[in-house]
């Protein structure tokens, strides 16, 4: 009787003409994965930035990297991610970076370093960044309010922290209105969206502005413009909202033309100091940040017209991380 599990005899007779061979296993690379993630990452440069294992280095999570025309460096293109990047290169000893990971395996250097990591919000408990990673086996993440409230304490006087506070608070508001409420879809998320997002702009753009407006409390001391800018990229800004706008941009402007008179005609740091502090790393984050704000919400021209010492004081600012 026939088995219906048995190979048949001219099946078997003509495979057991093939020889047999053993492979070996097939390697689980994507390169195409590893050059988009090193796309993303730009390392600190300086002798301190090299360490000899990875879980020595940290990683600061940013919206995005946009290079200095005037420096070529990389910057994050966020005031308060970009403040947490120039203190790290005043704490560790370390330099801006000119070039990202991509450049660097190719020019064979490939080693450990402090870095700057392009990263989606969504990778943060709180939905917001900036973020920082501290290790890579075993892992330590900071959340921006932990950020923020170890740089807040690294403010050496009264004085210091109450002019931290009013960046913080006006200069932040009207940077974050502008950025919310007055960019379109495309100019927003060239400053805040993920490089990979294209089907779902839309979406992503309207949940990115929603998590934003809710960082450093904005939302709470602006209710009424949160309220009414909700929905402003479907519909046509009312008068109202735009009196609102107007008015958190005048209370900025005078509070700019105050650090201006603060900062006298020196054509040095805060206070004369020899190097930057915690504050003029502050003030020179927001004012760059202001500078590059695409046009249809630029303090560029008023900036350089009626705070000039302002924007000299960032680029030196920026300068002396080169």
């Amino acid at each position: 009787m026939l088995n219906i599990l048995q190979i048949p005899a001219p099946v078997k007779s003509f495979f057991d003409k093939f020889p047999i061979e053993t492979y070996g296993p097939v390697e689980k690379r994507d390169d195409a994965l590893a050059h988009e993630i090193n796309s993303r990452i730009y390392n600190f440069e300086g002798s301190n930035a090299l360490q000899k294992s990875a879980n020595d280095t940290f990683k600061l999570g940013v919206y995005r990297v946009m290079q200095d025309s005037r420096s070529g460096r990389f910057l994050a293109s966020d005031p308060w991610c970009l403040y947490a990047q120039l203190s790290l290169c005043k704490k560790s000893g370390l330099k801006l970076s000119s070039k990202c990971k991509v450049q660097e395996i190719k020019d064979s250097n490939p080693n450990s370093k402090h870095s700057v990591y392009e990263i989606s919000s969504l990778a943060a408990n709180e939905r917001v960044l900036p973020v920082l990673i501290e290790g890579s086996s075993k892992r330590h993440v900071r959340s921006a309010a932990g950020i923020y409230e170890i740089l807040n304490s690294r403010l050496t006087t009264a004085e210091e922290l109450m002019y931290s506070l009013l960046l913080d608070s006006v200069v932040y508001d009207c940077y974050t209105s502008k950025v919310l409420y007055q960019l379109n879809f495309s100019e927003f998320l060239n400053l805040y969206g993920d490089r990979s997002s294209t089907a779902v702009d839309r979406l992503v753009c309207h949940t990115l502005r929603e998590d934003l407006s809710k960082r450093n409390n904005f939302a709470l001391r602006h209710r009424e413009l949160v309220a009414r800018g909700r929905y402003s990229q479907l519909f046509k800004r009312s008068d109202n909202m735009l009196q609102l706008i107007a008015r958190v941009e005048e209370n900025c402007r005078q509070t700019l033309t105050q650090f201006q008179a603060l900062l006298g005609t020196t054509t040095g740091f805060y206070q004369d100091n020899s190097e930057p502090s915690y504050l003029d790393l502050k003030l020179a984050s927001y004012i760059y940040c202001l500078l590059t704000l695409p046009e249809s919400a630029s303090m560029a021209e008023f900036l350089r017209q009626e705070c000039s010492v302002l924007v000299v004081h960032s680029q030196k600012v920026i300068s002396y991380y080169q």
